[in-house]
């Protein structure tokens, strides 16, 4: 998003995506967001290598986050939407191809992260890869980015108040759509976390599961949402047991926990988008 709050797309224009919700204009005048008619998203990439990363990466707090946008492939008055945050070293395009192949009804929105690596793609915080195996993670990066991209998913929520919206995240992405849903439940109708883990220092207090729930006057049992974790066994960046433990805490929360293991690395498998698919198609 632009410093107006504006949505920015970041390919030609063409037919609209969304008139009446989705539609931010690109010009300032209130006209509807658009996208080549033409354009073919890039595919996911299906596994993310293990590049050292400083721990203080080149930020500012104060931009809005830039995001993809594609339109549903059959399409309808109130398309559900889908919203990916992608991982390490990857960008607003790295995931926004899986939309339709997990079905398409939906319309996708896709967030660059507003970390840069220094080496090609963005982050949504700095991690170092220490020898032994550990990682030191730049907690205050992930604050600021927690932060800026509940900013914008709430927006979003707002904009798209008329479909359903399923939050998905990779790797760094699972682990801040993860911390998105236990700040705001409300906020989201399905979560869909690949290959993450728990952040418990991007948990606020008061949403911890022996405080309160939430933080607002909603009942606990309508804060509840389906979430589908997936992992792979294989994980040498992000092990399995992380995967476990998160699928452990959101239901500690009260949430719909679902949970898959693959014979994968740390990617993003056939099978697994398979799954999801059948996931998705049964809350559409």
């Amino acid at each position: 998003m632009g410093r107006d709050g504006r949505f920015r797309v970041p390919i030609p224009l063409g037919r609209s995506v969304r008139p009446d919700r989705l539609g931010a204009s690109s010009d300032g005048e209130g006209s509807s967001l658009s996208l080549d008619p033409n354009l073919n998203a890039t595919p996911a990439r299906l596994a993310v290598p293990a590049r050292p990363c400083p721990r203080r990466l080149p930020y500012n707090p104060a931009v809005r986050l830039f995001a993809a946008h594609l339109p549903p492939r059959e399409s309808s008055d109130n398309p559900p939407l889908i919203v990916f945050l992608h991982g390490l070293a990857a960008d607003e395009n790295d995931l926004i191809g899986l939309a339709h192949e997990v079905d398409p009804r939906l319309a996708a929105v896709s967030f660059r992260a507003p970390c840069q690596t220094g080496y090609g793609g963005y982050a949504w915080f700095g991690i170092e890869f220490l020898p032994d195996g550990g990682h030191i993670l730049d907690e205050e990066q992930a604050e600021s980015s927690l932060e800026i991209l509940l900013e914008d998913l709430l927006e979003l929520r707002a904009e798209a108040s008329g479909s359903k919206l399923i939050l998905a995240g990779f790797s760094q992405g699972a682990m801040m759509a993860a911390s998105s849903l236990l700040a705001h439940p409300e906020a989201f109708d399905a979560v869909w976390l690949m290959s993450g883990r728990y952040l418990p220092f991007l948990e606020r207090e008061s949403t911890k599961p022996e405080g309160p729930i939430l933080q607002s006057s909603s009942p606990p049992i309508l804060q509840s949402r389906p979430v589908y974790v997936q992992h792979g066994l294989y994980d040498d960046l992000v092990p399995v047991g992380e995967g476990r433990e998160l699928a452990e805490v959101l239901r500690a929360h009260g949430h719909e926990v679902q949970f898959s293991e693959y014979a994968m690395g740390h990617q993003v498998g056939y099978e697994s988008i398979e799954d999801a698919s059948a996931w998705i198609a049964k809350l559409l």
